[in-house]
């Protein structure tokens, strides 16, 4: 398949913005900046490659997406409905491994820091982007079945809301890459995730 050409799916699909990264077509905003990586970037866990190799493939990922490596936030999911909202300390380096400077047990980061980035692995699950345009606040949630039965986009937008004086209809969010309803068995959390956002 040539790597430069779209997406296409029933939810719009993805664009291939960079080599290897790519852009939820539709969802732009001239101050956010966000990215996908796709099989050609490999893997970026330290579970199942070599450190050098992954802290290599994160620093170009990072730096191919123009952001800085060194100001990261990332969690270390429960996969539940856990929330935290993150500031510039919360930051670290994205090719660290050390998981003491994730944050524990956590499924869903909400800020209004300027200069940080928000990073998430998934493999099966969801990773939602959710956006304020007006009051510039960001959230990234990895949402799976069980943080779907616990309704956490919901709850990321009441969180939003509330700590940042969000108004809901400013609100955007949008649906990254993750399995099909034809891979799994059991209820839909796809569509009951985008039925909660509504």
């Amino acid at each position: 398949m040539d790597q430069n050409k779209e997406i296409t799916s029933p939810e719009g699909g993805l664009v291939e913005t960079k080599p290897g990264i790519f852009e939820i077509k539709g969802f732009s905003f001239l101050d956010l900046t966000y990215g996908f990586s796709g099989a050609t970037r490999d893997n970026f866990s330290y579970l199942y490659s070599p450190k050098e190799e992954v802290a290599k493939r994160r620093y170009d990922f990072a730096t191919d997406l123009g952001v800085n490596p060194d100001k990261i936030v990332q969690m270390d999911l429960a996969h539940g409905d856990s929330i935290a909202v993150v500031t510039a300390q919360n930051a670290f380096d994205l090719t660290d491994n050390d998981h003491a400077h994730k944050l524990a047990e956590t499924d869903a980061v909400i800020t209004n820091a300027k200069g940080i980035s928000l990073f998430l692995l998934t493999a099966d699950c969801l990773p939602i982007i959710f956006y304020d345009p007006v009051k510039k606040v960001l959230s990234l949630a990895h949402v799976g079945r069980k943080g779907a039965e616990l309704n956490l986009p919901v709850k990321v937008v009441e969180q939003m809301v509330l700590k940042f004086g969000s108004i809901p209809s400013d609100i955007v969010a949008a649906i990254g890459p993750a399995i099909g309803p034809e891979c799994y068995e059991g209820t839909d959390f796809v569509g009951q995730v985008e039925d909660s956002l509504r």
